[in-house]
């Protein structure tokens, strides 16, 4: 299969609305986005979509801790979309993603004023440094 064919068949998936078993497995393996389009949304399916693209986890129905991890840990900013946080969530966010501190829920850390707009984070013992906007 040379780039053409990928091309087509990738654009026949993403035009129906409605995607549903091994053709959305594969849809979303191509481009996470797809996820969007998919009907009857299981773990296997979500875990695939957001390992592609981990923002494609604002399109997730029923978010479990694994398919947030592995969102977090493709695209930390992600986090944003994260309807139930974990400090383990958190921390593989931030790692990722350093600006994603932004997103995370401050019952998860402490936070010292530096300057007006520089703040130290304290999350599970480590110390990460962000700027406010």
């Amino acid at each position: 299969m040379n780039l053409q064919d990928y091309k087509q068949q990738y654009e026949q998936l993403t035009t129906k609305k409605c995607l549903a078993g091994k053709e959305a497995l594969e849809a979303v393996k191509q481009d996470g986005y797809a996820l969007r389009y998919v009907k009857d949304q299981t773990e296997e399916i979500c875990i695939e979509a957001v390992k592609q693209y981990g923002n494609a986890l604002q399109f997730v129905k029923d978010q479990t801790e694994e398919i947030c991890l592995e969102a977090v840990k493709q695209y930390g900013n992600a986090l944003q979309y994260v309807k139930d946080q974990t400090e383990e969530i958190c921390i593989e966010a931030v790692k990722q993603y350093r600006y994603a501190l932004q997103y995370v829920n401050s019952k998860f850390f402490i936070v010292d004023n530096l300057s007006g707009k520089e703040v130290e984070v304290k999350l599970d013992g480590k110390v990460y440094k962000a700027i406010i906007k």
